[in-house]
């Protein structure tokens, strides 16, 4: 459940769950899951400054005369007339700002990064350093807004982190080395068990649901695909547990070095490029 607290400048989302609000000066903001968002007595008199732990999406109101401006574990994001998305979560390694129009000032005690649409930063904390680059998908911005999740080259740990604060349960590991499995791809309006369903299509997991824990475990030892030369691979089928015979997964290569893998399911089609790749670091796009 949702909570606002006794003072009104103060709201908490829990784990699993989503809010929107607007604030005194028309400003609105979507939270996402276990966020926190506070401001004080000043907001909307001399300037416009809001505390964020946590992720959220902003639409903010023009005024020029008054400063937006939200802080973020050690950072100042500072917007006029912007729509951009802030995720800095207290236990993250990083803080990322994504601009969707307008422009930003990311800056901390040091140094200042500046922002045009389309762009975004992410501050790594330990090195107090940042990384500046343009967005290659702008559903990026704000696509937890919208249902779905989008991976690129993410480690399953980091994706742990991820499900266990939208869906209010914890995952657990069997082996350290799984928690560096990569993988990349877009998964829409998917309850947890497709979630991981789908990333079991591209690595072979097994998964338990009991009650608030999810338990991640891996059904093949894969080191012996790796000493497969690849061009000598004509196919390789991947089968777990939880995958009904009828929908067996195939990775099938053919001279162009491209795998069409399809599941026998209205609608789902998966296209895969470069074997080698894919063999080595589990790397895949999802197109619907």
């Amino acid at each position: 459940m949702n909570k606002v607290s006794q003072d009104p400048f103060m709201v908490a989302v829990d784990y699993g769950q989503k809010a929107n609000l607007t604030l005194p000066d028309g400003t609105k903001v979507w939270l996402n899951s276990a966020t926190h968002l506070s401001y004080d007595a000043e907001y909307n008199k001399s300037d416009r400054k809001i505390y964020l732990d946590g992720e959220a999406y902003f639409e903010v109101a023009k005024n020029k005369d008054k400063r937006f401006i939200v802080c973020c574990n050690d950072l100042e994001i500072e917007a006029l007339g912007t729509t951009f998305d802030v995720k800095g979560y207290c236990d993250d390694h990083s803080v990322t700002t994504l601009l969707a129009e307008g422009s930003v000032k990311v800056s901390n005690k040091t140094d200042v990064t500046l922002l045009k649409s389309g762009e975004k930063v992410e501050y790594h904390k330990s090195k107090q350093t940042f990384t500046k680059s343009v967005i290659s998908d702008m559903r990026e911005i704000d696509f937890w807004r919208n249902n779905m999740l989008i991976f690129n080259s993410s480690s399953l740990a980091e994706i742990a982190t991820t499900l266990e604060r939208m869906y209010g349960v914890k995952v657990v590991f069997d082996s350290e080395k799984l928690k560096n499995v990569l993988f990349s791809g877009t998964i829409r309006n998917s309850s947890l068990h497709n979630v991981f369903y789908i990333i079991s299509l591209t690595y072979p997991l097994t998964y338990e649901l009991e009650g608030d824990t999810v338990r991640i475990g891996s059904s093949i030892n894969k080191d012996n695909l790796w000493k497969t030369p690849h061009n000598k691979i004509k196919r390789v089928e991947l089968c777990s547990s939880i995958i009904p015979p009828r929908n067996q997964i195939r990775f099938i290569h053919d001279s162009k070095k491209e795998i069409f893998l399809m599941r026998i399911r209205e609608r789902e089609s998966f296209l895969l490029h470069d074997f080698t790749k894919i063999i080595k670091s589990l790397i895949f796009r999802l197109i619907f």
